[in-house]
């Protein structure tokens, strides 16, 4: 009987560090700080605090107005346009374009706005039919314009959410993939949109 003794005690000890050691080690290098978990799985900066957009219809570039909520109820990408969206502009454009065409059957969850005082230059329209170009005006348009300037401006590809939120920011030399990454993630865990 005394020999089984130190067998079964050195067992247990031999489980305890199986299980307790692996969780004593993480924790070490947790608290020491030599390891930390990454900050996020997002690639976008987030906008905070989120800024809720408003719900005034706005004139569009094709003599029309949007209806009030033209950024709720779907994902959207929003750019906005310095001046008549010049290279760089028409280059933001392309790639939204690009990341909403890669979502493949998530498509009509997304939708791309272009914000632009005066509006692109002719036949433009033709090149983006999906994309709506959108006049801000008034004290509306003035909040959207100051929330988008105060966050990167025409230096950055937006995300709103669909219940109209300012959420992620990207800048526009940045990978497509990282802001079609975030949106398949988004889409896939969204019971809204």
């Amino acid at each position: 009987m005394s020999d089984a003794t130190p067998k079964n005690r050195g067992t247990l000890i031999a489980l305890a560090i199986l299980f307790i050691g692996p969780l004593a080690v993480a924790w070490t290098l947790y608290l020491t700080g030599i390891w930390r978990p990454g900050a996020g799985a997002n690639h976008g900066d987030f906008i905070q605090p989120i800024i809720s957009l408003p719900r005034t219809p706005q004139p569009t570039a094709d003599k029309g107005a949007t209806d009030g909520g033209y950024l709720y109820g779907k994902w959207t990408l929003v750019h906005l346009a310095d001046k008549n969206c010049d290279e760089q502009c028409r280059a933001a454009v392309v790639k939204t374009r690009q990341i909403r065409l890669a979502m493949g059957r998530e498509v009509d969850r997304i939708d791309r706005v272009l914000f632009s005082h005066e509006g692109p230059a002719p036949g433009f329209g033709a090149e983006q039919p999906d994309l709506l170009v959108v006049l801000p005006t008034g004290a509306a348009g003035e909040q959207i314009v100051a929330a988008l300037l105060a966050n990167g401006g025409d230096e950055r590809i937006f995300l709103v959410d669909p219940l109209g939120n300012l959420i992620l920011s990207y800048p526009l030399d940045g990978d497509p993939a990282d802001i079609r990454d975030d949106l398949r993630k988004l889409l896939r865990l969204s019971r809204i949109g």
